[in-house]
């Protein structure tokens, strides 16, 4: 019930609050983020749900929303409700004891794109269920990921994107590592399709990898439709996941307050 809750509260948002015309990058769809900042004076958001067929259990349909504001000194505050690794091993785990979990955290700029050197930043994020919120010094389900993205732009119509970082699951016992590599191609200034390759290693657990691929619609300057499908593989198994997103971006400035 909660889920469903959030996912139309945050289409309602959507629909109904204003947006500013600049150029903008979402980190939706893809697994991969991306470097880039929000601007000055933006409220970013990026929602949209996922449905997931999952082999054992009920199919799910699964709200996500990620709102991100820019702080300044080259830095972004980032607040998520289901926005989580695209690991299996932790969605399952939530969606078995329908737990909804919470991200919080920050992505900062390193360096600018220049020749061959990357556009780079480095986040941090932390991610819980909203469940279990009071008593995080005792929950394995806690999760901490620090992670760096990168971004090389080999011409107007091609960009590679990557990250490599790790996240540290059930207090802080599971190191895992995790990348991600996706290729972007625009296919005109309003349509762009990506495909990547991700996969989460670790000596404690399971490893598993995942592939995604989708296509992007913008009706504008400062919004986005997403719509992908990725799928895992977890313990011989493999869990397919349909997203379909809605993002903007809204300027301060747009907002009257009386």
């Amino acid at each position: 019930m909660m889920k469903t809750i959030i996912f139309i509260l945050s289409l309602f948002i959507s629909i109904n609050i204003l947006s500013q015309d600049t150029l903008i990058v979402f980190d939706r769809p893809g697994v991969a983020e991306s470097p880039y900042l929000v601007g000055n004076r933006v409220w970013q958001i990026e929602n949209g749900f996922t449905y997931l067929n999952k082999i054992g259990l009920s199919s799910s349909l699964i709200p996500s929303f990620l709102l991100r504001k820019f702080l300044g000194a080259q830095t972004e505050i980032r607040l998520g409700i289901n926005f989580e690794p695209q690991m299996m091993h932790v969605i399952l785990d939530n969606e078995t004891h329908s737990y909804i979990p919470i991200a919080i955290g920050i992505k900062h700029k390193l360096w600018e794109e220049l020749k061959y050197i990357p556009e780079a930043s480095v986040i941090v994020n932390s991610f819980s269920p909203i469940q279990k919120l009071g008593k995080l010094n005792k929950s394995e389900n806690y999760n901490f990921e620090l992670g760096l993205q990168f971004q090389n732009n080999l011409n107007s119509n091609i960009g590679i994107n990557y990250n490599i970082g790790t996240l540290i699951t059930h207090n802080f016992s599971n190191y895992i590592l995790s990348y991600a590599i996706c290729a972007n191609y625009s296919l005109s200034n309003k349509v762009s399709v990506f495909g990547e390759f991700f996969s989460y290693m670790s000596k404690q657990i399971v490893n598993e990898f995942g592939f995604d691929g989708g296509i992007v619609y913008f009706p504008n300057a400062y919004s986005q439709i997403d719509l992908s499908v990725i799928n895992n593989r977890f313990e011989k198994n493999n869990y397919l996941s349909v997203l379909l997103g809605y993002s903007f971006s809204l300027n301060k400035s747009l907002i009257n307050v009386h």
